[in-house]
């Protein structure tokens, strides 16, 4: 009976180790289209939102708002702030292009 019962356990534990590796190597095959399906959908939502919001401005306020975050605030929307990079900079005119290929050169020193 004890050999029965070992032989039983030997062949239970390949099953579920059997399972185990079905089921991580079906996570990773699915795991790409399931993350992009659930991105695309919160960036259609968001996108959606910033458009319903420039289509409500008047157009005094489409001359005055030059930024989306702007125009999120004006209409009532939440604003997440993000920590970002020191020198996460936004190249508007040629000034800031100049300051970027300056701090480019900084660092391959």
């Amino acid at each position: 009976m004890k050999r029965t019962l070992k032989k039983l356990f030997k062949k239970d534990k390949l099953n579920v180790m059997l399972v185990f590796v079905f089921i991580i190597g079906l996570s990773v095959m699915l795991y790409p289209p399931i993350s992009s399906y659930w991105n695309s959908k919160v960036q259609s939502r968001a996108v959606a939102s910033y458009s319903n919001a420039v289509k409500s401005l008047t157009e005094e306020e489409k001359e005055i708002l030059t930024d989306a975050c702007k125009i999120f605030v004006i209409k009532g929307q939440d604003v997440h702030l993000v920590e970002g990079e020191v020198f996460n900079i936004k190249i508007t005119y040629p000034y800031d292009l100049r300051v970027a290929e300056t701090l480019i050169k900084g660092e391959e020193k």
